[in-house]
């Protein structure tokens, strides 16, 4: 087993006139093997016997047996102990030791100025198929298991599907000027769960994107067919039929949680024309003419309009953000192109170009995960790695100037009326219930990271500079991360070690802190990551005290989440 923060480790020191003060003892002392709180000859005893392989320390047993600070337990080390012990040397550690580590720590510097746009959120997509007849074993007892895992997770906001069967299956009428809202049904099981989770979002503070997928209703849909994934036919009526739902949420049931509206999910990979209009122009047209109905109704004012909604094709969002950005309050993108072994500056690269062209826009990822198997099925699902793809992801769009993420989807759940291999959404932070809501690796990883940033936080991209053990200075650092500040001014690291091999100190400067305060140290690893639904806790309920640098070290292929929070 590998993977976890400890000793100096989880130490953070305090540099004051050159001069180095420990904040607090650390979480596994030097020397204190057995972790009673005493170091004693059962210490060394148990040092000596890992080195001569008879029995096997675990990694918190191995970081308190380095003594010398090399990354290994050596007989040099266990000699060091013994001496202590038998009061033949004062001083466990040898200080030229500490000093050589904190030289060779990697340092991460907070950047002096906060990215252009704030933090709009963390969140998850929550689609409106709980209550609905093919999830027919879904109880209220196991929504209020969802209920409880929204809580301790955290959840920031909500991306919520829409679409015209919902609640206007047949024309309301033939004038789409004016609506028949004694023609429209809002009692489907669709439109029901859509309210209780927006119940749910209500109180929480979660903000809200409704988003309408396609057209799915034959009398709208181009093909004149009722079957997924179609453009509209008419424009007008497409509009309105927007419209009568958002009039619906916002102004008769009073959702005040519902800030950001979507009129296309990925309409870059399906939109068509019904005349001589491209794709592209024609879903500008659908946008600015939604636009227009939404105004002329008074929601619009209500909205933010989040339009380009790009997935995997680079004209449509140089044009779109082009043409559409006079009506946009942001822009969204959808990626599945990365996986476990994606690179965080392949990810940071590819952010980077979507923020040059979104030119000041927010930019938001309304959709991401691993790369797909298919439309239900992804290839690292159940796996401990997936979680650190979740960290660099996360790290890579917000160091790039993003706004804001929501990953695809909270939970499994039936999607339509099918077999379990077509019509189950097997990509959730936990799975279904007949497999008792288990949750997977990458719940506490996310979950960590919801949990503990704020929206409305200012974001600081982290400078890295690592330097190897000959000297030479990293191009690609292993370590990765990034610094939020809230608006109650409080501070969030979230970092990284992509390393497969190498524990790594860290130093983490930060020049606008200037106080000292307590930070809470959260470790995704191999070690800590359980079934269970709670969070990874601090380590030990540590807490420590720094004014602006911390020093802490992180084994091979971690993530940190240190926060005041």
């Amino acid at each position: 087993m590998k993977k976890i923060i400890c000793s100096v480790l989880a130490t953070v020191f305090i540099f004051i006139s050159a001069q180095v003060f420990i904040a607090k003892e650390n979480i596994y002392e030097k020397g204190d093997i057995n972790q009673n709180g005493k170091i004693s000859l059962v210490d060394a005893m148990l040092s000596f016997r890992h080195i001569a392989g008879k029995t096997e320390l675990n990694e918190e047993q191995k970081r308190s047996a380095d003594i010398n600070y090399n990354n290994s337990v050596e007989l040099q080390d266990c000699m060091q102990l013994f001496n202590f012990i038998a009061g033949k040397q004062k001083q466990l550690v040898n200080e030229s030791n500490l000093e050589n580590a904190y030289e060779k720590a990697a340092t991460a510097v907070v950047s002096t100025d906060a990215n252009q746009q704030l933090l709009q959120g963390m969140g998850v997509e929550f689609d409106p198929h709980f209550f609905v007849s093919y999830n027919p074993s879904l109880t209220e007892e196991d929504w209020n298991l969802i209920m409880k895992r929204l809580d301790i997770l955290g959840v920031q906001s909500f991306r919520i599907m829409a679409a015209p069967s919902y609640f206007e299956s047949v024309n309301d009428n033939d004038d789409p000027n004016v609506i028949n809202w004694d023609n429209v049904n809002f009692e489907t099981q669709q439109i029901k769960t859509m309210c209780r989770i927006l119940d749910a979002a209500e109180p929480r503070g979660i903000q809200v994107n409704i988003t309408f997928f396609c057209v799915d209703v034959g009398w709208l849909a181009q093909s004149g067919q009722s079957y997924w994934g179609q453009a509209p036919n008419d424009l007008d009526e497409y509009a309105e039929n927007m419209s009568i739902l958002m009039q619906y949420l916002i102004n008769k049931k009073g959702y005040n949680c519902i800030k950001d509206f979507t009129p296309a999910n990925e309409a870059s990979n399906w939109y068509t024309s019904p005349d001589e209009r491209t794709p592209i122009q024609f879903y500008i047209d659908a946008c600015r003419k939604i636009d227009e109905r939404f105004t002329k109704d008074g929601i619009r004012e209500k909205l933010n309009f989040v339009l380009n909604d790009y997935y995997q094709n680079d004209t449509w969002f140089k044009t779109c953000s082009t043409e559409l950005k006079d009506i946009s309050d942001a822009f969204n993108f959808h990626t599945y192109a990365y996986s476990d072994v994606s690179s965080y500056y392949d990810m940071n690269s590819f952010f980077n170009k979507l923020i040059t062209l979104s030119d000041g826009t927010p930019l938001i990822c309304d959709e991401f995960g691993g790369k797909n198997i298919d439309a239900y099925h992804q290839f690292d699902m159940d796996t401990y790695e997936r979680g650190l793809f979740y960290s660099r992801f996360v790290e890579a769009f917000l160091n790039a100037g993003g706004a804001g993420l929501k990953s695809w989807c909270f939970f499994d759940q039936f999607y339509y009326a099918g077999s379990r291999e077509d019509a189950l959404m097997n990509v959730g932070l936990f799975k279904y219930k007949d497999e008792n809501w288990e949750v997977r690796p990458f719940y506490h990883a996310y979950g960590l990271i919801m949990k503990y940033t704020r929206p409305g936080s200012s974001i600081y991209p982290l400078s890295v500079k690592e330097v190897t053990d000959s000297g030479m200075v990293m191009k690609r650092p292993n370590i990765t991360g990034t610094a939020l500040q809230s608006p109650e001014k409080k501070w969030t690291y979230l970092v990284t070690n992509n390393a497969r091999l190498d524990s790594k100190m860290i130093k983490i400067e930060n020049p606008h802190l200037d106080r000292q305060t307590t930070f809470n140290v959260h470790i995704y690893s191999e070690n800590n990551v359980s079934l269970s639904e709670n969070l990874i806790s601090a380590v030990n309920n540590y807490s420590i005290t720094i004014s602006d640098t911390t020093y802490i070290t992180l084994e091979p292929e971690t993530f940190a989440v240190i926060t005041e929070y």
